[in-house]
């Protein structure tokens, strides 16, 4: 009589679970939308390869489809609103749209949510070895090639010439998408491009272009990253490109992975937990996952919640108590 009992409390329970883990994936829509950014770039490529991940391993997800995007400030909006499931941006970005700074001022990010750190993104100010450009000051007058407004790039770039007393109306702006076909053709004079090291696009462009890099002067770095959060000292190791022997000085805005609030957490749990546990897999996508690092300290970082699924995933490993 008692083993008939255990049996049947067994098997309410499992009926239970079930039923529990049914009603969650029912709370979990089938088709995702991953916010990237230009097909050729690093945010695209990365929202590609977690959506495909996603697909692959829970068998609830249907598409995962990665979106084509303005970038950082335009993912932030889109998930602000729900138009995204997850989606990448700057750290930088992030904080200025939690403090409701330019070109956030008459917005509220309040369903913002944070899950990890993505790649690092080191800035690259690419000139014709032999130009007369040797600091971000000398631009003035030059032919800058500027990423599309609303980009992070964008308010970076704009925000580094205002600690050099420039704005974007004392340089020549290209916002061409084939940036570095017009480099190569010689149509910009100074190429700025976020992105980890080695970044293949640089690789070529040194070969068909010999180039040099501008570094930032000490104190124009600290000042830059006193009045905007989000960034970091960045440095590009002597010998990362043919021909540069010297450690270059830069600015780092490293890009953070987001969602949104009312996604599930069941979901953010999965997918931080499968993206820790698959970064060699998704490294054979894209080589810059081997940045990812997965620390509630993001939260800090940039003033924005970390989202429950994401605490749930930092708790099960210790990194929260």
């Amino acid at each position: 009589m008692r083993k008939n009992f255990n049996v049947l409390l067994l098997t309410i329970i499992v009926i239970g679970i079930f039923i529990q883990v049914g009603f969650a994936q029912d709370e979990i829509k089938e088709d995702l939308i991953m916010a990237g950014g230009g097909t050729t770039g690093v945010y695209y490529a990365s929202a590609a390869a977690v959506g495909n991940l996603l697909v692959d391993e829970l068998p609830y997800i249907k598409s995962a489809a990665a979106q084509v995007t303005g970038a950082s400030v335009e993912n932030v909006r889109l998930l602000q609103h729900g138009k995204a499931d997850f989606g990448f941006a700057s750290a930088a970005t992030v904080v200025k749209a939690m403090d409701k700074e330019e070109p956030f001022e008459k917005e509220d990010f309040d369903n913002l949510r944070t899950i990890c750190w993505a790649h690092s993104s080191f800035y690259h100010f690419i000139v014709d070895a032999d130009s007369d450009i040797y600091s971000i000051e000398d631009f003035k007058g030059k032919r800058i090639r500027f990423d599309v407004p609303g980009s992070g790039a964008y308010v970076h770039i704009v925000q580094l010439l205002k600690e050099y007393g420039l704005s974007i109306d004392d340089v020549k702006p290209f916002m061409i998408t084939s940036a570095w076909d017009a480099y190569k053709e010689g149509t910009i004079d100074v190429l700025p491009l976020g992105a980890s090291l080695p970044y293949p696009y640089i690789v070529d462009i040194h070969k068909a272009r010999p180039m040099r890099l501008i570094q930032l002067e000490p104190e124009k770095l600290d000042s830059f990253l006193e009045n905007n959060k989000g960034y970091k000292i960045g440095v590009i190791p002597a010998g990362t490109y043919e021909g540069i022997d010297e450690d270059i000085i830069t600015t780092d805005a490293a890009a953070t992975f987001l969602t949104h609030k009312d996604v599930p957490e069941e979901l953010v749990y999965q997918t931080v937990k499968l993206i820790a546990e698959n970064i060699e897999r998704l490294m054979l996508s894209i080589v810059y996952f081997e940045d990812w690092t997965f620390t509630p300290d993001i939260t800090d970082r940039t003033g924005c919640p970390l989202h429950p699924g994401a605490e749930r995933y930092y708790k099960e490993i210790g990194l929260i108590k």
